[in-house]
């Protein structure tokens, strides 16, 4: 008998899996509206279930749920069925199959599942679905959801030939099939049951950073375990670069080396002009830390929580201080609704820009591309402090020190995650929030219950990012120090550009004048908001430099992939290489 997995307390994946309940239970109650009545399949075994849809079908319903679909090897569970009044081979109608998804927008994988619907209902009715429908989620109360509707025809065939390929790897399965890592092993109850099988077998995939491009050709040239990575010597694997393969085989031993020892171990890596300790720039009394926390299943994403940790002196007002670190202070700024992430964006901007505008050697740092990314974000979202998160990104004045980490240290951790660096330079920690998934939950049950007990939990979690931010800078400019690399030479990442003497004045007037006229069609709008015009008005207040903002993701990505290595852009999903003909 297959062994049952064993169900692991998930608090974060319990969340999305109630979340995602409650999303199908609005969906369902929409349709029924819309469509009149319904045919619930119920539970039990696969042919009763398949024979009540087939009866469902028959019958005409307007709405089926839970239908029951199989052909051949594939079964699905298709969440509706909405009846279409177009002809197929056996009645004077046919189905159409919608499916409820949390997500914001539908995914390659959402658009495969429906597909796979539409095949399948070409059992039943004689011909495969010409459409199918996506019910994402939205958060929004007076809109709980919005439909998307896909011509399956337009992506039929490649989900075909995806399907045939899955059907002859199934049907010819090695004995010692092994499990690979995938996206879902959070949420996954047999995810205990993989670990301990890659452990046994000190598989590839617990090397940090290794893809499975690189454990495939690794395995293929009769390297299979991380120990034969880490002792790999003058070897040349097809498809993997001599550098990167050498940083496996040096990531691979260190980590056996911590495994064996227990105890943390690092090396410097070769230096590369311009990159790694090359980025630090030299310390400053002003210099800030600071990073978000964000709820990814509000609508549109919520940034509800942004720390800043600074070193303060006795009068300074502008935050609290953090205990056991006498002279730090700290900053938490909350939203919980949209406007009042506005509010709370003006807030850090308003803080960020006054700090580093007084401190003119100052930077602010953060772990990780979240937080570049979160100001982006918000500045486009809320159409303000655009110029000022820009400056910010034009004059280098952020530093993402995994960057630094990745491109001057390696370490014997199985992740470059910033908790697991912490065990060379802080204390466990000790905070009731262990990690950012927890703060998600425990923001959740705030959102319920309005405990404000939950909110401290958070906040010290976040405080403790900020300091284990400032305290990564200090011990990665003590290593760099160590090896003779401090302090850096000057260089284009970390200099900030000398300006040109036309160009503030240009920008300032141009930027004078789009809030003008953003002002005065605003203020028009305030002092009457029932006016014939006023939907107008707003169209127009809003689409005030709304040419120049969707030109921003474009640049955007532009100059980070300048940033990255050869080696990360072979792993840029949004970029074409390595195409096979398929037919």
């Amino acid at each position: 008998m297959r062994p049952e997995p064993e169900h692991a307390e998930d608090p974060q994946a319990d969340l999305v899996i109630r979340k995602g309940h409650e999303h199908e239970a609005i969906c369902l109650a929409a349709l029924r509206e819309r469509c009149g009545d319904l045919i619930e399949i119920p539970s039990g075994a696969l042919e009763a279930r398949f024979q009540a849809t087939v009866e469902a079908m028959q019958r005409g319903a307007p709405l089926i749920y839970q239908a029951a679909l199989t052909a051949g090897s594939w079964l699905g569970y298709a969440d509706f069925l909405v009846r279409v009044e177009e002809e197929c081979p056996r009645w004077a109608w046919s189905y159409e199959p919608w499916d409820a998804k949390l997500s914001r927008s539908g995914r390659p994988e959402h658009l495969f599942q429906i597909a796979m619907y539409g095949d399948l209902l070409a059992t039943v009715q004689g011909r495969s679905a010409g459409r199918g429908a996506l019910m994402l989620g939205t958060g929004e109360a007076e809109r709980p959801f919005q439909i998307e509707s896909f011509r399956l025809d337009d992506i039929r065939y490649y989900v075909r030939h995806a399907a045939r390929r899955l059907e002859v790897f199934a049907a010819d399965l090695p004995s010692d099939l092994t499990p690979e890592p995938c996206g879902y092993c959070g949420k996954c109850d047999w995810s205990a049951a993989c670990e301990e099988r890659w452990e046994a077998a000190d598989h590839l995939c617990r090397v940090a950073d290794v893809t499975k491009a690189q454990i495939r050709r690794l395995t293929e040239t009769g390297v299979s375990t991380l120990s034969m990575l880490a002792n790999l010597d003058g070897v040349r694997v097809s498809g993997i670069a001599p550098e990167t393969l050498a940083r496996l085989a040096q990531q691979a031993r260190l980590q056996k080396i911590t495994a064996s020892t227990g105890s943390g171990v690092h090396e410097i890596v070769a230096h590369s002009p311009g990159l790694g300790f090359d980025r630090l720039p030299m310390p400053d009394p002003g210099d800030l830390f600071f990073d978000f926390e964000g709820d990814p299943m509000h609508p549109g994403g919520l940034e509800y929580l942004c720390g800043v940790l600074w070193q303060g002196e006795d009068g300074d007002r502008d935050g609290e201080p953090v205990p056991g670190h006498p002279g730090l202070r700290f900053r938490a700024l909350w939203a919980h609704d949209r406007v009042q992430e506005k509010a709370a964006f003006a807030e850090l901007m308003r803080f960020l820009m006054m700090r580093l505008a007084s401190a003119p050697g100052a930077h602010l740092y953060h772990y990780a591309p979240y937080e570049k990314t979160a100001l982006r974000r918000l500045a486009s979202m809320h159409a303000m402090a655009e110029e000022a998160v820009d400056e910010l990104l034009r004059t280098n004045r952020m530093v993402d020190l995994y960057r630094v980490v990745r491109e001057a240290v390696r370490v014997g951790e199985p992740s470059y995650s910033i908790k697991s660096l912490e065990r060379f330079y802080m204390p466990a920690r000790t905070t009731a929030v262990a990690s950012g998934g927890d703060s998600l939950v425990i923001y959740d049950r705030f959102r319920e219950t309005g405990e404000p007990t939950l909110l401290e939990e958070i906040r010290d979690y976040n405080r403790d990012d900020c300091l284990s931010t400032l305290l990564l800078r200090d011990w990665l400019r003590e290593r760099a120090e160590e090896a003779g690399r401090w302090p850096p030479a000057p260089n284009a990442l970390t200099a900030q550009p000398s300006a040109d003497p036309a160009a503030p004045s240009e920008k300032q007037a141009e930027r004078e004048a789009r809030e003008r006229a953003q002002a005065e069609l605003e203020a028009a709008l305030i002092a009457d908001p029932h006016a014939p015009d006023a939907a107008m008005r707003q169209l127009m207040a809003d689409l005030v430099g709304f040419h120049r903002r969707e030109a921003k993701p474009a640049w955007w990505a532009y100059f980070d992939r300048q940033e990255r290595s050869a080696e990360e852009l072979q792993d840029d999903d949004d970029g074409w290489r390595g195409l096979d003909r398929a037919g």
